[in-house]
């Protein structure tokens, strides 16, 4: 079983405060062409493998928290990526989610790297695999307006997949606190458990993303369904 260990602990305040996690260096942010816009976005040294089994190395631009009308928008999300030994603003190329099978960025100083992988409109990354199966979690918000404010709401939502099969069930979690509760539910709805809602109260995110995958690969040699 593979945890993407470089995270676990930006994850483990992701998860639970529904914030986003900094998975990059800000010293990164020098190297983009300070004429180019970066909207608040994170950067990373890496690679992004396309479906026409090409790849583009260099400096990759791409937002990890996506608004909800946007995550619809299958056609134009996209990132961008700053080639290797270029430094100018007209360099720089975008490509978009529909053409991309992974992007893995690269943390040469921990010797680690991450996984991200469009799903539609949105950008998810690789919590960990067993097997065939893998979990991701992407971060979204919406906006709403009440009594003349607006209201953002944030939330974390865990993807499974089976040989790149999506499955038709997510946990989602959008209270800000004791998000442990929506885990619970999640594992008692999809593999019939009776786990206790207090069950992972207090338990560690590797714990809580190796009960998943244990669980689907369970599952999986059962005969059920993504």
């Amino acid at each position: 079983m593979k945890l993407n260990s470089l995270f676990i602990l930006s994850l483990t305040l992701t998860i639970f405060s529904c914030s986003p996690p900094r998975l990059f260096h800000s010293k990164l942010l020098s190297a983009w062409p300070k004429n180019a816009s970066t909207s608040g976005c994170s950067v990373g040294n890496g690679l992004v493998y396309l479906k026409n089994d090409t790849a583009v190395a260099g400096t990759i631009l791409f937002c990890l928290i996506t608004n909800e009308k946007d995550s619809l928008n299958t056609d134009s999300a996209s990132i961008e990526v700053l080639p290797i030994g270029k430094t100018k603003k007209e360099d720089i190329k975008n490509i978009y989610y529909k053409d991309i099978d992974n992007i893995r960025i690269e943390d040469k100083l921990n010797a680690d790297s991450a996984k991200f992988k469009p799903f539609g409109g949105i950008l998810a990354m690789l919590l960990g695999k067993k097997n065939n199966i893998e979990l991701y979690c992407w971060y979204g918000y919406s906006v709403s307006w009440s009594n003349g404010e607006d209201i953002t709401e944030r939330w974390a939502e865990l993807i499974l997949t089976d040989n790149e099969k999506v499955s038709d069930e997510f946990v989602t979690f959008r209270q800000p606190t004791e998000r442990w509760l929506d885990y619970a539910k999640f594992v008692n709805k999809r593999y019939g458990e009776h786990l206790s809602k207090y069950y992972f109260k207090g338990k560690d995110v590797r714990t809580m993303i190796k009960y998943v995958l244990d669980k689907e690969n369970e599952r999986q040699k059962n005969g059920s369904n993504p």
